[in-house]
């Protein structure tokens, strides 16, 4: 699944947060999860109000973090998958743009079109290693540009839109993403103290 931010900063509709908070509370689970990031965090993420936070989270051990400053780096993760005797249940890509952006010698379409069909390639691979679990992608990418939505789809990725619900100041943000046939929205606000769902609702497409 790719979460995907729609016209909005990562920072501001605190992308990176929501994916660390998924990250917490799969390891909290006791999961296995990579969280795979261009770069360590300056601060620690906001957490989801309700939702356990890294503190409380008893199988931490289950969490592994790994910075990869370099699409070759990523692309190496991806190749090496199968050398390595503990595979993640769920595996977490935060900022995929920055990757698409730093991959040299290639369009933005094809560079991306690269790293998806790897990271597919690495999650088939985990699947079948773990049959009785599988392997869960998430992927985060800030662009407006259609062409890379288009790239996603022809993955078949499902793709969470991320926008301002209202002014930038208020700093709430509405999201969707449609699961066979029906949609999810979720509205939530970035406070300084952390993330509060607003509304969600689960309805019948059109």
């Amino acid at each position: 699944m790719v979460k995907h931010s729609a016209g909005t900063c990562g920072l501001l509709s605190g992308v990176s947060s929501l994916l660390f908070q998924c990250a917490v509370s799969q390891a909290n689970r006791g999961v296995m999860v990579t969280y795979i990031s261009p770069r360590p965090f300056s601060r620690m993420p906001l957490s989801v109000h309700g939702m356990p936070c890294p503190s409380a989270a008893s199988s931490l051990k289950t969490l592994t973090f790994q910075y990869l400053s370099s699409p070759d780096e990523l692309v190496k993760f991806c190749s090496n998958v199968h050398m390595r005797v503990l595979h993640p249940q769920v595996l977490i890509i935060d900022d995929l743009q920055y990757y698409i952006e730093q991959s040299k010698g290639q369009g933005q379409e094809v560079a991306a079109a690269r790293l998806c069909a790897l990271l597919l390639d690495a999650v088939h691979f985990i699947h079948k290693e773990n049959s009785d679990s599988g392997c869960c992608l998430l992927v985060s990418c800030q662009t407006k540009i259609k062409s890379l939505q288009a790239v996603f789809r022809q993955f078949k990725f499902n793709i969470m839109t991320i926008e301002n619900a209202a002014s930038p100041s208020d700093r709430v943000f509405h999201s969707h993403m449609n699961i066979k046939g029906r949609k999810l929205s979720l509205t939530y606000q970035v406070q300084s103290s952390g993330i509060f769902l607003i509304e969600s609702t689960f309805s019948q497409g059109i």
